[in-house]
């Protein structure tokens, strides 16, 4: 799925660098952040077809980012990455979100964001809402 552009919110800015490189490597267009309040700043103004965050950002939690993007993404996939086990199927009653525990393999990761993308509405034109 290249093309596809991928928001991926860390705040730890090795992983950051490292998963950003794996996504890019499987031919995603990736924009990386390390605060929800500037992935909240560059969803205002880009278009992003999918946003993948880590769960225990300082500041506002990739759970509250996950949530404002929910509600206003029109159906648009979300990962959610923790270092424990997390059921986001539950917490999201639905909606295309899914989790990954860290530490993942590249493979895993890739095969999930295809898949999210897969099911997803067409690709993302103008801004995410």
């Amino acid at each position: 799925m290249p093309g596809m552009h991928i928001l991926y919110v860390e705040d730890d800015a090795f992983i950051r660098g490292e998963i950003a490189d794996m996504l890019a490597n499987a031919g995603f267009d990736v924009t990386s952040c390390g605060s929800a309040e500037e992935a909240r700043r560059l969803l205002d103004g880009r278009s992003f077809d999918l946003l993948m965050t880590d769960v225990g950002l300082a500041g506002a939690s990739g759970l509250e980012l996950a949530r404002h993007w929910v509600g206003t993404s029109g159906g648009r996939p979300c990962v959610l990455c923790s270092g424990y086990e997390l059921d986001a199927a539950s917490l999201f009653h639905g909606a295309p979100v899914r989790a990954i525990m860290k530490p993942f393999e590249e493979q895993d990761l890739v095969s999930l964001v295809h898949d999210l993308l897969a099911t997803a509405p067409e690709p993302a034109t103008g801004r995410h809402r």
